[in-house]
């Protein structure tokens, strides 16, 4: 027999779907209108996609025994992040993708978004009597997956790593004094790092963000392109393949990091306002299906998991109308990337799994 809260659960996973499918009509409408090689490649990722999701779901096994595989998850992940300063390719100056061939690329470093939040979740739920030790602890198993992040160089994955990892911990046990007394301290050390060892790329990107039209055809090129997309819109978009920045390729990136401004372009107002309701409507249910669990590290690990889903999306959009830096962080479900969709599918079956 159902229980309430079974029945609760469920409804609420039938809105996410549903939440999740308008998002994926709308994600395949734009790649039709921008290239319909993008249309099929993407739906093969879905369909690959959604296999692993539903093999997640119907493989039995129950998140405590998932503690006993954490030092392999530890090492996987690590040599995952590892792997692009070894064997990928540089593109625009950074080592985050391994080629396939010719056509085809995955960046490993998104695969192990949910490894990392599940080796972090197994260590966060244990107890330490020695809390300083235990702080310290975790910040050298963050900084096993930052450190190559940031030699890449990808400081945008690099963040999102290290949201996940703060969100992990303050749901913890851990003492939150400690936390913010290390977050207040690490706050001048993070600028004074900045200074030094981010690219030049990097630095721009920052100052971009802050005046976009110092450097119009240059580093703020991007941003002005994806402004302009998006006020070309105006209330009911251009259509599919009729917009100007899209059509003409004006838009740098139209696919995937500024995915957000083509659908702008393409459904204008409406449909960009059509597009978060959804979203926000997707990390309501998924919050309240998170909070359902009360076992310790599933709980950590699916908070872990939720964050870093809300963290791209917000971060995705935000860059897109020039309230974030341009960071190239796909948004979940939207933009075109096996590998980013595919992580995305496995957090959200982690999520749904009891």
């Amino acid at each position: 027999m159902l229980t309430t809260e079974r029945i609760i659960k469920r409804s609420l996973v039938l809105k996410v779907a549903a939440s999740l499918g308008f998002i994926f009509i709308v994600s395949q409408l734009l790649f039709w209108g921008i290239g319909q090689k993008f249309f099929w490649r993407q739906l093969c990722f879905w369909f690959l996609g959604a296999v692993i999701f539903l093999l997640i779901l119907k493989i039995k096994f129950s998140f405590p025994s998932l503690v006993s595989f954490s030092p392999f998850l530890g090492i996987a992940g690590i040599f995952l992040v590892v792997l692009p300063l070894l064997f990928g390719g540089v593109v625009r100056g950074s080592s985050r993708w391994i080629f396939i061939g010719s056509q085809q690329s995955f960046q490993p470093s998104e695969l192990a978004k949910p490894i990392f939040a599940l080796f972090l979740a197994t260590f966060l739920s244990k107890s330490e009597r020695n809390q300083l030790l235990f702080w310290i602890k975790t910040v050298f198993l963050v900084a096993l997956f930052v450190v190559p992040l940031l030699l890449q160089p990808d400081l945008g994955t690099a963040v999102v790593f290290i949201f996940i990892a703060g969100v992990m911990i303050i749901f913890s046990s851990f003492p939150k004094k400690i936390v913010l007394w290390s977050f207040l301290g690490g706050i001048p050390v993070i600028i004074l790092l900045g200074h030094f060892f981010l690219a030049d790329y990097q630095k721009a990107r920052i100052k971009t963000f802050l005046n976009p039209h110092r450097d119009p055809l240059g580093a703020g090129y991007n941003l002005l392109q994806s402004e302009i997309a998006f006020g070309s819109g105006r209330w009911l978009g251009r259509g599919l393949g009729w917009g100007g920045q899209t059509r003409l390729a004006f838009l740098p990136e139209k696919h995937t990091d500024f995915i957000f401004a083509s659908l702008g372009e393409s459904f204008g107002f409406l449909g960009v306002t059509l597009v978060i309701i959804a979203y926000l409507y997707l990390f309501l249910c998924l919050w309240k299906i998170v909070f359902f669990e009360k076992e310790p590290f599933a709980f950590l690990l699916k908070i872990g998991l939720l964050g870093y889903l809300w963290f791209q999306t917000i971060v995705g959009m935000g860059m897109n109308i020039g309230l974030l830096p341009v960071t190239g962080l796909p948004i979940p479900f939207l933009s075109y990337g096996g590998s980013a969709l595919i992580s995305s599918l496995i957090s959200l079956a982690l999520i749904f799994k009891e």
